[in-house]
């Protein structure tokens, strides 16, 4: 019998810091069911259970986005504006073994050669973003650098042309805002409008790779075929656009804040970093953990199923909590804690890029992304420290965690 749970995770003193409220629902409804009959998974080794079962926990959505909050009341002219790319499941919302042709051929970008390859392109993005303010002594964090740099390097890795940067960060933020809450119909023909715009640039895109194929994502899948000889259809490399655009964006911009706040309030970790750069690395996957910027994923059964003695129907919404299972005390000792001594065989377990068929392919992107910055940065900006005069203003979503706004001083080196 699953417990009413009491709390809301959309609360603002909840998304602040969400972090007591999920050990209390590991320690007490490791399972439970919510007012809005979306059921919360918040253990470890639960949420890992339900992220290895892809054949009883399925990835594709039950619902379209734009009904997640209710049927939506201009379906058909949203349906008749997306008519020529609806938008299909592909990679983060399918399931193996459909998904898994189409994950092999992407999967290609992002081996440790080609990522390789990438850092010196990386390198001269975050001295070129950072170069504005880096003697000023004064920066907001997240528009003057950790949004402008997943945009720019998730563009060159599709192939994007120059200076799209600000539209594609655009575009993604209108494809996630559908899942903030709910939207009026006015607001939910404007977002549909902006996401056939970017259809129709990607479906432009992938004409010219064709024509002129180069070394990019879009080239990649343009020219690609199937283990059965057949290609991919325009819609599918567009909904793969569409996931890749999204996934590079939101989660690294929310890591590199989260990152930046964390040197900012502790400066002897701050020290450290920067005496030791060789420590970068543990410093991510420790951030990873404790800040996971996707805090946790929908998951939907296709029969009944018992969790932690409690039965979630077939078709019911699963939350498989990331965030919470990456505190989990039962894998992380002293999980609250950030520790760069941390035993990482341990510490590499957590769950912040999924795991199995949907662990997030751009990982090492991201982290080297993560890791350039840092080694760029650090050595420039002396005593980080919040803006007394600015403002630390966080995402209000319960899914990704982050902040948007990080007012910061520092003095240059």
């Amino acid at each position: 019998m699953t417990t009413h749970n009491p709390m809301s995770l959309n609360d603002p003193s909840v998304i602040e810091c969400p972090f007591p409220a999920y050990r209390t629902l590991r320690d007490r409804a490791p399972v439970v069911e919510t007012a809005a009959g979306l059921y919360l998974v918040s253990r470890y080794e639960d949420v890992l259970r339900i992220l290895k079962d892809t054949k009883t926990f399925s990835s594709r959505w039950s619902r379209d986005a734009f009904d997640m909050f209710g049927p939506s009341p201009v379906r058909d002219e949203i349906g008749e504006m997306l008519a020529g790319c609806p938008e299909t499941p592909t990679l983060l919302d399918n399931d193996p073994p459909d998904q898994t042709a189409v994950r092999s051929l992407v999967a290609r970008v992002f081996t440790p050669r080609k990522v390789k390859a990438m850092e010196p392109r990386i390198r001269v993005l975050v001295e070129r973003l950072s170069e504005p303010w880096a003697d000023r002594g004064r920066v907001e964090f997240g528009s003057e650098f950790a949004e402008p740099l997943p945009a720019l390097v998730t563009g060159e890795a599709l192939g994007t042309d120059p200076g799209m940067d600000e539209r594609l960060k655009f575009w993604s933020d209108e494809i996630m805002s559908r899942g903030a809450g709910p939207q009026p119909p006015e607001r939910q023909l404007e977002v549909a409008r902006h996401i056939a715009e970017m259809n129709d640039y990607f479906l432009g895109l992938i004409h010219t790779r064709r024509r002129t194929p180069r070394e990019d994502l879009m080239s990649l899948l343009a020219g690609a075929r199937l283990d059965d000889g057949s290609a991919l259809t325009d819609t599918q490399i567009v909904n793969i656009a569409r996931t890749f655009l999204i996934g590079g964006n939101e989660t690294t911009t929310f890591l590199l804040t989260s990152t930046l706040h964390r040197l900012a309030t502790d400066p002897a970790l701050a020290s450290r970093i920067r005496a030791e750069p060789k420590l970068i690395p543990g410093l991510t996957e420790e951030l990873l953990r404790l800040e996971s910027p996707a805090q946790g994923m929908p998951r939907y059964p296709v029969r009944d199923v018992e969790i932690a003695g409690v039965t979630i129907p077939k078709g019911a919404t699963v939350f498989v909590m990331f965030g919470s299972a990456n505190h989990d005390d039962e894998v992380f000792a002293d999980s609250d804690e950030l520790d760069l001594d941390r035993d990482s065989q341990r510490s590499g377990r957590h769950l912040a890029f999924g795991f199995g068929a949907h662990f997030c392919l751009g990982a090492p992107l991201a982290r080297a992304e993560m890791r350039i910055a840092l080694e760029t940065l650090l050595p420039r900006m002396g005593d980080i420290a919040l803006d007394p005069t600015g403002r630390t203003v966080r995402n209000q979503s319960a899914m990704l965690r982050g902040l948007t706004h990080l007012d910061l001083v520092f003095q240059p080196i």
